[in-house]
């Protein structure tokens, strides 16, 4: 890897060396070589030779080379490299979000429905891949008068935490194409708060590997609450 064109991983910036170091892959995990003179840091600790951290064991280990930030990240049994910029002039320039006004009428009192066992689920990715998530059951509510459901998902069985994706009648409007929104459940009733639904890291960037709602996720209301679409400069 390195600013050279030509590497598998290309890191272009001013003044990163055309050979920064080497990524090997051996048995689901990724060792850094640094090239012989490049200064590559772990929290502001040079790096010549670790193991990484990748994504899915929390936080990953971030890795800096002058004003570029890499880490390793794994969707299912593919691995990446993750580069952000730090002078990148998206970054640079970001306004800030934008969100609907606080709308107690959508925090919401619902009913988790759990399943005798989790269901592996294949979800599509907006770069056309596909992974398998974990749904433990449904959760169902009351909005507008009406009956809605939503199935969500954890990272591991017996999570208390349960996490959505979801599209409504604003999404590629007043909002992004989806959202998330994460809710803990306790005794079969969660608090779902839609003022608390975010964007996916792909409304900022074409990098990101989001995962798409999948079909019964896409809600035929509008959720004015929680975070609008952002306008790029």
């Amino acid at each position: 890897m390195g600013s050279d064109p030509d590497n598998p991983v290309v890191l272009s910036a001013d003044g990163v060396p055309e050979w920064v170091g080497t990524l090997v892959l051996e048995d689901e995990t990724v060792t850094l070589h640094a090239a012989p003179g490049v200064e590559i840091k772990l929290e502001d600790e040079p790096v010549v030779e670790r193991v990484l951290r990748d994504d899915t064991e929390g936080e990953p280990d971030v890795l800096a080379v002058g004003r570029l930030r890499f880490y390793v990240i794994r969707r299912d049994e593919k691995f990446g490299v993750r580069v952000k910029d730090t002078e990148h002039p998206d970054f640079l320039a970001f306004r800030g979000l934008d969100y609907f006004p606080l709308d107690p009428d959508y925090r919401l009192d619902a009913a988790f429905e759990p399943y005798d066992e989790p269901q592996e689920v294949e979800i599509s990715t907006v770069v056309g891949t596909q992974v398998t998530i974990l749904s433990p059951g449904r959760v169902t509510f009351t909005l507008d008068g009406r009956s809605h459901s939503l199935r969500p998902f954890v990272s591991e069985p017996g999570e208390a935490e349960l996490w959505f994706i979801f599209k409504d009648e604003t999404s590629g409007k007043e909002t992004y194409g989806f959202r998330f929104l994460y809710a803990d459940y306790s005794d079969g009733r969660l608090d779902l708060d839609f003022n608390k639904a975010y964007n996916p890291p792909c409304a900022f960037t074409p990098y990101a590997t989001c995962p798409l709602p999948p079909q019964e996720n896409r809600l035929d209301v509008r959720i004015e609450a929680g975070e609008r679409a952002y306008r790029h400069p």
